[in-house]
């Protein structure tokens, strides 16, 4: 007899899938991290500000940032005078104020949980106006560095090393005309229009003012008026009954020719 062939099915040894990691904070995790990105926000800010203050003393020691011996006049200390030069001194100058804003901002958003398709605007347009600002005071360098940082001054330049000065004034007008038409949707009707508001508010508040000093009434006292008649014709009264204080008193005699 034959014998029938047992088949043994062979199993499939199954693979486990790897796991996509997840980037999805909880909400414990977002308040932690939107916390962390507000008090950085609020340092940077501190260590901006005190820049203006002592960042002149603070540059003999930002080469010696291992030592423990120096310290820094900065309210954060070294690492404030450091991170302080470095936004301020070495990139956008004054306008690096905005990326402590554009931190802040960040916190709150994470931590409220919020959109963050316009957080995204936000740091766009918040570094190009940044960029713009470090461009504008770069003009004024020679006096003030800190006013447009190193990028600022660098940029300036170069602009006017091709374009001069007054093309490079032209082109930044034509930029803050750019991203007032595309951030707010300025048109050019709305400025006509917002400049006819602006004058017809002003003329209506020439004609107000004058309207309002012609009608001016300057209010008499009437008790004032009438203690003044009181004491006139007690005076006049006085003077009709008042006679010489002498008893035997000579009248003048009339004088015959």
């Amino acid at each position: 007899m034959a014998k029938k062939k047992t088949k043994t099915k062979s199993k499939a040894t199954t693979t486990p899938k790897l796991k996509k990691p997840s980037f999805k904070l909880s909400s414990q995790q977002k308040l932690i991290f939107g916390s962390l990105l507000i008090i950085l926000g609020v340092l940077l800010f501190i260590a901006f500000l005190s820049f203006f203050f002592t960042g002149q003393a603070d540059q003999s020691t930002l080469t010696e940032l291992s030592s423990r011996d120096i310290e820094a006049k900065n309210w954060l200390n070294k690492l404030g005078a450091w991170v302080s030069d470095l936004f301020i001194n070495q990139a956008f100058g004054i306008s690096s104020f905005i990326f402590s804003g554009l931190l802040f901002l960040s916190g709150i958003y994470v931590t409220l949980d919020i959109n963050k398709s316009k957080l995204r605007r936000h740091w766009i347009w918040g570094t190009l106006i940044a960029i713009w600002l470090s461009v504008f005071f770069g003009f004024f360098a020679h006096k003030y560095d800190a006013l447009g940082g190193t990028i600022g001054f660098e940029m300036n330049s170069f602009l006017q090393d091709y374009i001069g000065k007054i093309g490079t004034v032209f082109l930044l007008v034509f930029i803050f005309i750019v991203y007032l038409a595309i951030r707010f949707k300025v048109t050019g009707e709305s400025i006509v229009s917002a400049f006819k508001k602006a004058n017809k508010e002003l003329k209506e508040d020439i004609n107000s003012t004058n309207d309002s000093n012609d009608d001016v009434i300057v209010p008499l006292d009437n008790d004032l008026s009438a203690e003044a008649e009181d004491i006139k014709s007690a005076f006049e009264l006085n003077v009709k009954d008042s006679k010489p204080t002498i008893e035997k008193h000579s009248k003048p005699e009339p004088k015959t020719d």
